[in-house]
């Protein structure tokens, strides 16, 4: 599939809980004509032995990889930072974010993959 890189604008963000009681981020980002969400993976996991979701070294790296790469240090600085996005094209996702100016980008794929090898299986 052929993307596409386009600056955009973060109109929103949430960090919190989801109806399911999982912890994770989304961040919501309008282009030319267009918006879409970035994000909503599971920052946390179900601990057994803690009987409850705990944070995983995933999470927090997506947190910080996040607000790095676009050169913020707050997550409620998000809306209003403008950014650059490798999307799908139309109907699909947005694949990585990257800063408006540096060339510096966050692609959440690359980090599952480097944190969660045993889901590869």
């Amino acid at each position: 599939m052929e993307t596409t890189i386009e600056n955009a604008k973060i109109s929103s963000s949430k960090l919190g809980y989801e109806d399911h009681g999982v912890f994770t981020a989304m961040i919501f980002i309008n282009g030319e004509g267009w918006g879409c969400g970035f994000g909503g993976y599971a920052l946390d996991g179900w601990d057994e032995a803690e009987g409850r979701r705990i944070g995983t070294r995933f999470g927090i790296e997506f947190i910080t990889e996040v607000l790095n790469t676009l050169g913020v240090g707050n997550w409620e600085d998000l809306p209003g930072t403008h950014v650059r996005v490798e999307t799908e094209g139309i109907g699909g996702g947005i694949r990585r974010i990257g800063h408006i100016i540096k060339d510096r980008w966050f692609d959440p794929k690359m980090l599952a993959d480097a944190f969660c090898p045993e889901e590869k299986k």
